[in-house]
This record gives structure tokens, C-alpha cells and sequence, in this order.
């Protein structure tokens, strides 16, 4: 007992240690999405000579705040570079000066490229995010075997069945055009059976497989985790049992979700993150709305879409799925509560009414009761 107690205890500092981890590579990815231009690490640039130097001047726009190093080599057929740096505005245009200029010079070349820290910050973010999610993915996974909590073959196999679940579904968001995201079906569906670990892990993952495309939305990647560790705390809580606790628990996964949603939109891209819901807040600026508060409202609105499709779907298969099917999962039980609570409550109404009607009796069997008590 003590050495399981043990063990216990040591996958779950391997377990915090990993959420630490992670939570760091994720601070540093999102200072790196700020510095690097993602759309391109080079920018075209055109450099203009006066009096004063060199003034170079974005004619492709960067992102939003986004730091751009520029290397201007000289015409004279030399090795010689001169270099500036330059943030963008909130519109993505920037220029930068250089006090130097080769004397005579009547052209200058110039050519932008994404500064090396940046990149390298980058880079050493997605490394810890790595290192990170596998010791949280070790220390979570041992914290279940080593607690006496059955995992089993079929609660495993919902990380690679929710991670294609995510990437079909948002592959035919995508097609359609749909201002909705339905990439979270599989992970809220793997967190509900599965429990926290098993959801946090698919949620990272599908989110990751669907970055693959775009490099960019690999941040989005902390949503995804968050939102199946949400999920699977809830289903461990009873918190799917009934119609009410169902309804309650999706209103708190989509705040959870427009939260992180909204928090990510503004501090990475601005509040324009290129999906088709960045429409509708180039709109809502246009007519006065600060960019603040109109991330906060579309993410509102088409969260509230979004994720009362992605949780009730899970639930309508959760409630299609046969008990001896639940057994095999780690929230077995409480969905199994929740199968039965619905069922006793309608067979109990159905008794009420049978009841009720069996009270009063039929005139027929009423007078064969009196011919019977009279023989």
C-alpha cells in the first residue's frame, strides 16, 4: 500500500511538473507569435535613399506587432550590410531608418527577414511545450494506474478516435465556410468517457494535427487541453447526470472557451486569428466597436453555437451506448448514473400514471371483485 501510495505521489509531481513545463513553452510560444511575422519569415521591402540615411518601408504588411529585422547589402559589389529593426503598427505596416548609407550610393537592395531571437524563442517554445505535454501525458497516466482507477485498452483508443474525430469534422467546417469551429466533438467525447488526462491529451493532440495546415494555430493547442481536462473534471463529478447538470456543465465549458478563445484572438493575432469568424469583427469595428470587445462578443456568440454542438452530440452517443459498453471507460459509472437516473425518473412517472389509473379500476373488474367477496 505504501509503495503504491508512493509511487502515486511521485507521478503526480511528474504530473505538475509537466503542467508547469507546458504552461511555460505555451507563455513563450505567445511572445514568440507576437515577435515573428508567421505569415512569412520574409517580407518584401523597398528602401528609399535621402539625405538622412535609409528609410525601408514594408509592401507586404506583417502581422499585428509583429518585429521585423531588415538587412540592407549595398550595390557596390562588397560585402557590406547595414540593418534596422522596426515593430508594426496594428494595421501591420512599419518602417525603419538607417543612419548610415553608403556614400554615393544611387540603389540599395533590401531584403526583410524575421529576427533570429524571435525564432529561436519560438523554436524553444514548442520544445517545452513537447517535453511538457509528455510529462504531464506520463505523470497523469501513472496517477490513474497507480490509484487502482481501471484505464483499459478502449479508454486509450479514444485519443486517436477523438483526434480524428476533431481533424474530419473541422476538415468539413472548413470546406463549408461555416462561421463555427467543430473541431472539439472528439475531445469533449474523449474527456466525457475518458476523464481529464485522457481528454486533456486529445484535446492537445487534435489540435496540433489540425495545425499541421497552419503553424500559426499551434497555440490554440493550450485551448484544446484545457477544454478536455474541463470536461472530464466534470464527468468525474457526476456533473452529466440529468438534463440540468448536462446544461450547466456545457455553460461552463463554452465560457471556459470564449475565455481562452478571446484571451488568445487579442494577445497572438489582434484580434484578426484568419478563421472565417474574422469577418464578422472587421465588421463590428468598422461600425465603432473597439476590437476588444468585439473578440468578446463574436467569441460569445459562436461559442455558444459551437460548443453546445460539440457537448451534445457526445452526450446523445454517451446516452445511445449500453452499460456493459460504459463499463470499459473510466467515468463508466458516473455516465452510468446518468443512465439510470434518466430511466428510473421516466419509469417512475410511468408508475405514477399506471398507479393512478389502476386506483380507480375498470367497472368490469370491480364487479367481478364484488361476485367474487359475495360467493
Amino acid at each position: 500500500m505504501a509503495n503504491a501510495s508512493t509511487k502515486r505521489g511521485l507521478f503526480k509531481w511528474l504530473a505538475a511538473l509537466g503542467a508547469v513545463v507546458l504552461i511555460a513553452g505555451i507563455v513563450m510560444f505567445l511572445i514568440a507569435s507576437r515577435q515573428v511575422n508567421i505569415a512569412g519569415y520574409d517580407t518584401s521591402v523597398s528602401a528609399t535613399l535621402s539625405a538622412d540615411g535609409v528609410t525601408v518601408t514594408s509592401s507586404t504588411p506583417a502581422n499585428p506587432h509583429a518585429y521585423i529585422s531588415v538587412s540592407v547589402p549595398y550595390t557596390d559589389g562588397s560585402d557590406n550590410t547595414a540593418s534596422c529593426s522596426a515593430q508594426a503598427d496594428a494595421q501591420g505596416t512599419w518602417t525603419c531608418d538607417l543612419d548610415t548609407a553608403q556614400p554615393g550610393a544611387t540603389e540599395i537592395d533590401a531584403t526583410g527577414t524575421a529576427p533570429v531571437l524571435s525564432l529561436g524563442l519560438g523554436v524553444a517554445a514548442v520544445v517545452l511545450i513537447c517535453i511538457g505535454a509528455l510529462l504531464a501525458i506520463v505523470g497523469g497516466i501513472g496517477m490513474l494506474l497507480t490509484g487502482g482507477q481501471p484505464l483499459g485498452l478502449m479508454s486509450l483508443l479514444l485519443i486517436p478516435v477523438g483526434v480524428a474525430l476533431d481533424f474530419a469534422l473541422a476538415l468539413v467546417n472548413n470546406v463549408l465556410r461555416l462561421p463555427l469551429f467543430l473541431d472539439s466533438v472528439g475531445h469533449i467525447l474523449a474527456g466525457m468517457l475518458g476523464g481529464p488526462v485522457i481528454g486533456g491529451i486529445t484535446g492537445w493532440l487534435g489540435v496540433m494535427t489540425n495545425s499541421s495546415f497552419q503553424p500559426a494555430a499551434v497555440v490554440w493547442s493550450f485551448q484544446g487541453a484545457s477544454i478536455g481536462v474541463v470536461v472530464g473534471l466534470l464527468a468525474q463529478a457526476g456533473m452529466f447526470k440529468g438534463p440540468k447538470r448536462t446544461v450547466l456543465s456545457a455553460l461552463i465549458v463554452i465560457a471556459t472557451s470564449a475565455t481562452l478563445s478571446s484571451i488568445i484572438s487579442l494577445v497572438v493575432y489582434g484580434g484578426i486569428d484568419g478563421y472565417t469568424i474574422s469577418f464578422l469583427r472587421v465588421a463590428l469595428t468598422k461600425i465603432g466597436w473597439s476590437m476588444s470587445s468585439a473578440v468578446v462578443a463574436t467569441s460569445v456568440v459562436i461559442e455558444l453555437i459551437d460548443k453546445t454542438i460539440s457537448v451534445g452530440l457526445p452526450s446523445l452517443v454517451i446516452f445511445g451506448m449500453s452499460n456493459r459498453l460504459l463499463n470499459l471507460f473510466v467515468t463508466g459509472s458516473k455516465l452510468r448514473d446518468m443512465k439510470t437516473e434518466t430511466v428510473t425518473s421516466t419509469a417512475t412517472s410511468d408508475e405514477l400514471a399506471n398507479a393512478a389509473v389502476d386506483g380507480y379500476g375498470s367497472y368490469d373488474e370491480k364487479g367481478e371483485d364484488d361476485v367474487a367477496t359475495d360467493k
